[in-house]
């Protein structure tokens, strides 16, 4: 659990989102959230990421550190538009850098 949730990465993650005045969606959505819990206790412990491909090559994989820690959008349209128009192999450049401190 302390790898999840109480990492200390989800509360920087929320605080640099409040930051970037970018809570309006979760905002909206907690007025109607309801306590859900998994039918497997350990189901609450996994955690999101995603996966950016090209052909059947994998270019980019982000598995989130914490809860609220998502890869950012912008510098995943900036590799995928990349990507688009260059055929050259994407290795270092396809690398997200961590977030920047708080």
């Amino acid at each position: 659990m302390g790898a999840t949730f109480f990492s200390v990465d989800t509360p920087l993650a929320i605080k640099r989102r409040m930051d970037e005045g970018r809570t309006g969606d979760l905002e909206d959505i907690l007025k109607r959230w309801q306590l859900w819990i998994p039918p497997k206790n350990d189901q609450a412990l996994q955690q999101g990421g995603l996966f950016m491909f090209k052909g059947d090559r994998t270019v980019l994989t982000h598995y989130d550190k914490a809860t609220g820690a998502h890869a950012d959008l912008d510098q995943l349209m900036d590799i995928a538009s990349k990507l688009a128009v260059t055929p050259a192999d994407c290795n270092a450049q396809c690398e997200l850098p961590p977030p920047p401190p708080l």
